[in-house]
C-alpha cells in the first residue's frame, strides 16, 4: 500500500526520520508541488541543543533497546502527500557538482490547483482504517519486493478491498527494474541531503536502505 508501511529494521526507521522526506502539496505553497523536499527530522530549522544527527542516534538508540528488550516499538511509514502510478518524465538535477536524471511527476492545472497527472492516493479514511486494523492487529504483511524483511508491506487490511491495494501499490505500476532504478536515484539524492543537513550520522544509519 502506497506510503503505509510497517518498518521492522530499526535502522531503516532511524533513516527515515533523517531524511525528512516529503512532496510539496497545494495545501503548503502554490510553489513546488508534487516536488520532493528534504528536511531532515521533518523539522527543519526548528532545532535546539544538539545537531540533526545526535538527535537521529537518540531515536536509534531508543529504538533498539526496546527491541533487544522484547518491548519493541511499532514503527509505521505514513505518506499523507504522495501520489502513486503518476505519469513522469526524466529529468536532469545538480547536486552540487554532479548532474543525475531522475523521474519527476506530470503536472497539470486543474481547477486553478496543480495535480499530478494520472495515479492515486489513499484517503484520509483509508489512512485512519490501516491505523485502526493495524493497531488491532487486523492487518496481514509481506516482505518488501527490495528491502525484504526491513519493510513489511501489507497486503490484506480488513475493510479495504484487495483490488484497492492493489492500486495503492507502486509494483502494479512499474517493473522491477524500474522499482530498483527508481530507489537507487532517491537513495543518491537522500544522502546528498544528508551530507548537508545531517553530517556525523553513524554509517550503519546513513546506508540502512541501500541494497
Amino acid at each position: 500500500m502506497s506510503g503505509r508501511f510497517k518498518i521492522k529494521d530499526v535502522k531503516f526507521a532511524a533513516k527515515v526520520l533523517a531524511d525528512g522526506r516529503t512532496v510539496g502539496h497545494p495545501a503548503q505553497t502554490i510553489e513546488g508541488v508534487g516536488e520532493e523536499k528534504y528536511a531532515s527530522r521533518y523539522c527543519l530549522p526548528f532545532t535546539m541543543g544538539v545537531g540533526n544527527a545526535q538527535h537521529v542516534a537518540r531515536f536509534y538508540e531508543f529504538l533498539k533497546e526496546r527491541k533487544e528488550g522484547d518491548d519493541p516499538v511499532d514503527v509505521y511509514l505514513i505518506n499523507t502527500t504522495g501520489r502513486v502510478g503518476t505519469e513522469y518524465e526524466w529529468i536532469e538535477e545538480k547536486l552540487g557538482d554532479e548532474t543525475i536524471r531522475k523521474p519527476k511527476p506530470k503536472l497539470r492545472e486543474v481547477d486553478g490547483r496543480i495535480r499530478p497527472v494520472g495515479g492515486t492516493g489513499p484517503s484520509i479514511e483509508e489512512t485512519e482504517l490501516f491505523l485502526f486494523q493495524a493497531a488491532r492487529g487486523a492487518v496481514e504483511y509481506e516482505p518488501h519486493p527490495i528491502w525484504g524483511e526491513k519493510v513489511l508491506v501489507p497486503v490484506k487490511v480488513e475493510g479495504i478491498p484487495e483490488e484497492r491495494l492493489r492500486q495503492l501499490n507502486p509494483f502494479t505500476y512499474h517493473s522491477m527494474d524500474e522499482m530498483r532504478e527508481f530507489l537507487r536515484i532517491k537513495i543518491r539524492i537522500s544522502k546528498y541531503y544528508l551530507d548537508i543537513q545531517c553530517p556525523g550520522l553513524p554509517r550503519e544509519i546513513y546506508d540502512a536502505m541501500d541494497f
